[in-house]
């Protein structure tokens, strides 16, 4: 299935989703809320549309940080991708090619030897990476960067962006490791608030 055909598929699918998605994210905000929980907390819930598609709606928290996901494996030849919707309002499909995330783990998860727990590597890459900022080039490629390392990506079309390959900062020279510092760092007080 090409990234397109991906696309239209969620957003078919995001239409069913949406009230379920609005009581999952009702009922967790209120537990953890009412609970405070300080370490782990995880709530999923997994919805099969008419179309037999398998979505994965996820509360996931770690310490003070928390993401919410709305995900769908894309089942290939030897790894597993995901397709997952940015937000439970007007969301950007995001796709994370099977290469993506096979690379993920070698440079970063198995490098570091890190366990990742209750949490797929999916859900860990995106708790751990909530501070990624974009950055689109002229030809529609786009480069994320985040504490954890670089992604390369392509614009697929307004409403989708796919995330090709990752690369950790254990890849990079050490004068390409500066120079990311800087411009991650550069990029965050570009994207501070003045009011802070």
């Amino acid at each position: 299935m090409s990234s397109e055909e991906l696309c239209a598929e969620a957003m078919k699918d995001f239409s069913i989703l949406q009230t379920k998605i609005d009581l999952f994210m009702d009922r967790c905000g209120k537990r953890y809320r009412q609970e405070h929980f300080i370490g782990r907390f995880i709530k999923r819930m997994v919805v099969t549309t008419k179309r037999n598609n398998s979505w994965t709606i996820a509360f996931l928290a770690l310490n003070e940080g928390f993401t919410f996901l709305i995900y769908a494996p894309i089942t290939g030849q030897e790894t597993c991708g995901y397709i997952a919707l940015s937000s439970n309002r007007n969301p950007l499909v995001l796709e994370y090619t099977p290469h993506f995330m096979q690379r993920y783990r070698e440079r970063y998860l198995r490098y570091y030897n890190l366990e990742t727990g209750n949490y797929n590597a999916f859900e860990y890459f995106s708790l751990k990476n909530n501070n990624t900022l974009y950055v689109r080039q002229p030809d529609n490629s786009y480069y994320f960067i985040s504490e954890q390392g670089v992604m390369i990506g392509r614009l697929v079309s307004e409403r989708m962006i796919s995330h090709k390959t990752y690369i950790g900062d254990d890849n990079l020279s050490l004068r390409k490791r500066i120079i990311l510092d800087e411009e991650y760092k550069t990029l965050c007080g570009k994207y501070t608030s003045p009011f802070a």
